[in-house]
């Protein structure tokens, strides 16, 4: 498990496990809180997975789209191997099968 300070740049070339799932009024509600600096948004851990040089979205991409409308940076933590497979087997697995590419 590494922690990782993610810019808009960076948080745009992660890939979505959730495509063209988001909310946009939660996105919108998200962008709002990150304007006004309501460090509560932050409580909850953003996660990705790192597979062949990419960052796949485990958990967090309401908080993505909102970061990347707002440009700002966030931490995420980024996970490999079993760790993954620990917290999220189901989207690991179809990450590994190619699902997402």
């Amino acid at each position: 498990m590494k922690y990782l300070l993610a810019s808009k740049e960076a948080l745009e070339t992660f890939k979505s496990t959730e495509v063209a799932a988001q909310s946009t009024e939660k996105v919108q509600k998200l962008a709002k809180l990150m304007k006004e600096e309501d460090i509560s948004i932050y409580g909850e851990k953003i996660v990705v997975y790192l597979k062949d040089g990419e960052r796949y979205i485990l958990d967090g991409h309401h908080r993505i789209q909102a970061a990347i409308q707002e440009n700002k940076t966030l931490e995420v933590i980024e996970v490999t191997g079993q760790k993954a497979m620990q917290m999220f087997k189901d989207k690991v697995k179809q990450i590994d099968s190619g699902l997402f590419k």
